[in-house]
């Protein structure tokens, strides 16, 4: 029933105290409580109320209570505030409420108003009860505006004023924190760490496709050098078959050019692993410390010089007889011994100081190669 409804019967609460509007839980349909402290001018804020809420003429306790004033105003417009502006006595019942500003939005009396108190019950159920209903006149005051009443709920105004210094949809906004989004479409991503990636990706796939390309041509080099090695070897194999009388010589010269081919067979293997190593490279600027593998090769070509020198004493028994076969064997011999040299030189280099070759197993083998190809022309050229 509206307060304007001529059935409804009007009353002017005592006073508690002097103070506070007794206002009671056991509510009646046709009694509304005037309470003048609530009337207001347009502009007022925050009217302090004093109210005691009793439950049948007994005080209620208002301790850890919700309270909420609730209006329907002259134009019809809907407001709710819980603005407590002091909790007096709580286990009496009293306390200072205060209505806002736009309780008092549009002239004329309240159409209907009461209060909720909300709490839990000794069980632990939620509770909610509300007071008998109350009226109060909002006024026009001498500088009043035009301005429409609009809904207003104070306990949604906090969760939206706090809302709008979180995220905004008419401006930028920055999320800062943990935060949780389910589904989320990107018109324009922007970000320095992505744009730094793409632009790298193209520098290390070219990186480390030349990287490839280098390591298998060493590959074959290598290759190239062991088959001349066998060939060697077939050489001095025929010029055993020719020469009956030395033939205790030349199978000495067989055996030595085994082991030639063997140790020189293994520099391939080591230095094609050292090819293999090479593909994996992930990025520019990341080092492999080689020095194993290096050490390793260095071992093979070690022992293939041993077994070359067995052949050469060898092919000086035979040298007057065979001269052509001594001629290739010495040559071959030659070829090992430089690519040793080289070998032990890039060692001697790589102990003193790593970052010189450390950065490639390429470098490695392209130091490798030019020494003994430097090595290899000079001794030629003291043969002849």
């Amino acid at each position: 029933m509206l307060n304007q409804d001529p059935k409804m019967q009007r009353y002017t609460p005592k006073l508690v105290a002097n103070t506070y509007y007794e206002l009671d839980t056991t509510t009646l349909p046709n009694k509304t409580a005037i309470i003048n402290a609530a009337n207001g001018r347009a502009d007022d804020d925050m009217r302090a109320i004093p109210i005691a809420f009793v439950d049948d003429g007994q005080p209620h306790d208002l301790t850890n209570t919700t309270i909420e004033l609730r209006v329907r105003d002259a134009s019809g417009v809907v407001k709710v505030s819980d603005k407590i502006l002091n909790l007096m006595e709580p286990t009496s019942g009293l306390v200072i409420f205060g209505i806002p500003k736009a309780f008092y939005e549009a002239p004329g009396e309240i159409q209907q108003g009461y209060f909720v108190l909300k709490d839990k019950t000794l069980t632990g159920d939620d509770q909610q009860i509300s007071t008998i209903n109350v009226v109060f006149t909002a006024m026009q005051s001498i500088d009043i505006t035009n301005q429409q009443s609009t809904v207003y709920i104070s306990a949604l105004n906090r969760v939206i004023g706090s809302a709008n210094n979180v995220i905004t949809a008419n401006g930028d906004n920055h999320f800062t924190g943990s935060n949780t989004i389910d589904h989320v479409t990107i018109k324009n991503l922007v970000n320095s760490e992505v744009e730094s990636l793409k632009n790298e990706m193209p520098t290390v796939s070219n990186v480390a496709s030349d990287a490839v390309v280098s390591a298998s041509t060493n590959a074959d080099s290598i290759s190239s050098l062991s088959a001349a090695v066998s060939d060697a070897q077939n050489t001095a194999r025929n010029a055993g078959n020719s020469a009956l009388s030395n033939s205790n010589n030349i199978s000495a010269m067989s055996t030595s050019l085994d082991a030639v081919s063997t140790s020189l067979s293994a520099i391939k293997n080591n230095l094609t692993s050292l090819s293999e190593t090479v593909d994996a490279i992930p990025t520019p600027g990341s080092t492999k410390d080689y020095s194993s593998d290096i050490s390793s090769v260095a071992d093979d070509v070690t022992d293939a010089q041993n077994a070359v020198s067995s052949l050469s004493k060898e092919v000086y028994k035979v040298s007057n007889t065979y001269s052509l076969a001594s001629y290739q064997i010495a040559v071959n011999s030659l070829m090992t011994s430089s690519i040793s040299q080289a070998v032990h030189d890039f060692i001697i280099q790589y102990d003193t100081n790593s970052s010189v070759y450390g950065e490639s197993g390429l470098s490695f083998m392209g130091s490798l190669l030019q020494s003994a190809q430097t090595e290899y022309t000079k001794n030629i050229g003291n043969i002849h």
